[in-house]
C-alpha cells in the first residue's frame, strides 16, 4: 500500500501537481518497511517538489542515508550544498522556475550539466518504475498565483485581522487560532491584492495554530527551518498582512518550557491577531507569532516550526485514513461522529454544528466512538481517548512534561 502511495505520488509530480505529490510521498515515507533504493527514489522525488535549498539538502541527505551506494544522489547533494540561501533583506518575491523547470535545467550546461532528469534516475535506482500517467489537472479549477507569498493577510475573524503563510503548494494556510476562532470561513488576502475564500479545516487550539484551505496553487514555498532551536538572542523577523515587518529577538528566559515555544521581545499591542511567519537572518520560516504572552513579562511567544509540520503531517494522516469527517468547530479536531449516528466530538464532547437544534435521542450504535477510551488518564484533563506522540488528544498536554514546565 505504501509503495503504491509513493507511486501516485511520483505520478502527481510528473503531472504538475506538486504539492498533492509531496503529500502523497509524505504518507508513503511514514511505513518504515519502505527502505533502500525505494526510499531514496521517493525522497529524490520529493526533493523535486521545492525550490528551497535547505529542504532539498534535507532530502537528498536522507536519501542517501537509504541507499548509501547511490551516487547519483551524491551528486545532486554535493551540487545543492554548494547553493547559498539568499539573506532575508535581498529576498525576492517567491515566484520563479517550477520543479518541472528545475528539471530541464539539469540537462543544460554549467554546474548542473551532469546531473540527470529524474526519469532516468528513477529507471536507475533498483528497478522501481510507476504505473500509468494519470490525465493532468484541469488548470481552470485552481487559481495560480505569482508575487511575493511569504505571508498573507488572514481577514474577516472574531478578534481582527490576522497573518498567515503557506504550508502547501495546493494552497493550506497556517495562521493563528486566535484570528478564526471557531469560525470556519474568513478571507486570504495576498500581498498582490489577490483575495480568496478561506475555509478552516483544522486547528490546534492548545498550539495557537489553525489550518485554512484556499483554492490557489502556489509556486514557490518559504525555506522551512532544519533545526528544532533558536539561540537566544538571535535576530527574527515578523511579517504581517499589509507589509508590515517587526525585527525583533528570541529573548532569553530562564523559564522551562515546551520546546515548540520560543520567546521573543515582540509586545502584543504591536501585531495583529496573530499568525504572522517569522524568520530568521537567513530568510529562513523559524515559527509563527502567536498571541500567548508571558507570565512574567508583557511578550508574545513563537510557535516553532517543528511543531507546525508536525501537526500539518498530523492532519494529512488525518485526512488519507478517515472518510467524511466533520470539523469540530469548539476544539479544531475532525470528528467522525456523524458516520457513527452520534451527536457529540469525540474529542471534547462538544454538540456538533448540524444537530445544535434538532432534537437528540439515545444512541445505542456509538460505542465504537465513545467506549473505546482504554488509555491511561491524561493528568491535565482526565480523559481517556490516548495520546500521539505523548500528547493528549483531547487537550494537548505533553504527558511526559510536568505541567509546571508547561506554557
Amino acid at each position: 500500500m505504501s509503495r503504491q502511495t509513493i507511486e501516485q505520488g511520483i505520478q502527481a509530480i510528473q503531472n504538475g501537481q506538486h504539492g498533492e505529490g509531496a503529500r502523497l510521498l509524505r504518507i508513503g515515507l511514514n511505513d518504515d518497511t519502505i527502505s533502500g533504493p525505494l526510499r531514496a527514489v521517493a525522497l529524490m522525488w520529493l526533493a523535486e517538489t521545492r525550490e528551497d535549498v535547505a529542504f532539498r539538502v534535507d532530502c537528498y541527505r536522507q536519501a542517501l542515508a537509504a541507499d548509501p551506494g547511490n551516487a547519483d544522489v551524491q551528486q545532486r547533494l554535493n551540487y545543492w550544498q554548494n547553493q547559498p540561501p539568499a539573506p532575508l533583506g535581498s529576498m525576492p518575491p517567491l515566484s520563479g522556475q517550477s520543479a518541472s523547470d528545475m528539471r530541464d535545467d539539469y540537462q543544460g550546461s554549467g554546474p548542473t550539466e551532469r546531473m540527470p532528469p529524474m526519469q532516468d534516475t528513477l529507471a536507475n535506482t533498483g528497478g522501481y518504475t510507476i504505473g500509468p500517467q494519470t490525465p493532468p489537472p484541469n488548470p481552470q479549477l485552481t487559481n495560480r498565483i505569482s508575487g511575493d507569498t511569504r505571508f498573507v493577510g488572514v481577514w474577516g475573524g472574531p478578534n481582527g485581522d490576522g497573518s498567515g503563510f503557506f504550508l502547501t503548494q495546493n494552497g493550506l494556510v497556517a495562521t493563528a487560532r486566535n484570528v478564526v476562532r471557531e469560525q470556519t470561513k474568513v478571507t486570504v488576502a495576498l500581498p498582490s491584492g489577490q483575495q480568496f475564500n478561506g475555509h478552516v479545516v483544522r486547528a490546534f487550539p492548545v498550539y495557537d495554530l489553525a489550518l485554512v484551505k484556499v483554492p490557489v496553487q502556489v509556486p514557490t514555498l518559504p525555506i522551512f527551518s532544519q533545526t528544532d532551536a533558536i539561540p537566544p538572542e538571535a535576530l527574527i523577523v515578523a511579517l504581517l498582512h499589509g507589509g508590515r515587518t517587526i525585527r525583533s529577538k528570541r529573548r532569553r528566559t530562564q523559564h522551562q518550557m515546551a520546546d515548540h515555544w520560543f520567546p521573543t521581545l515582540i509586545t502584543p499591542e504591536t501585531i495583529d491577531a496573530g499568525g504572522a511567519p517569522i524568520y530568521d537572518a537567513q530568510g529562513v520560516l523559524v515559527g509563527m507569532l502567536t498571541r500567548n504572552v508571558s507570565r512574567t513579562n508583557n511578550t508574545v511567544y513563537g510557535l516553532h516550526t517543528f511543531m507546525i509540520q508536525r501537526c500539518l503531517a498530523f492532519y494529512q494522516r488525518e485526512q488519507a485514513t478517515t472518510s467524511n469527517a466533520v470539523l469540530c468547530q469548539s476544539c479544531g479536531a475532525l470528528s467522525q461522529a456523524s458516520n457513527y449516528g452520534a451527536y457529540y466530538c469525540e474529542t471534547c464532547g462538544t454538540v456538533l454544528p448540524q444537530f445544535e437544534n434538532r432534537p437528540r435521542t439515545r444512541q445505542e450504535q456509538t460505542a465504537s466512538l465513545y467506549g473505546d477510551e482504554q488509555a491511561a488518564p491524561c493528568p491535565h484533563c482526565g480523559a481517556r481517548i490516548g495520546t500521539y506522540e505523548d500528547y493528549c488528544l483531547r487537550c494537548g498536554y505533553d504527558v511526559t512534561r510536568p505541567i509546571n514546565e508547561q506554557v
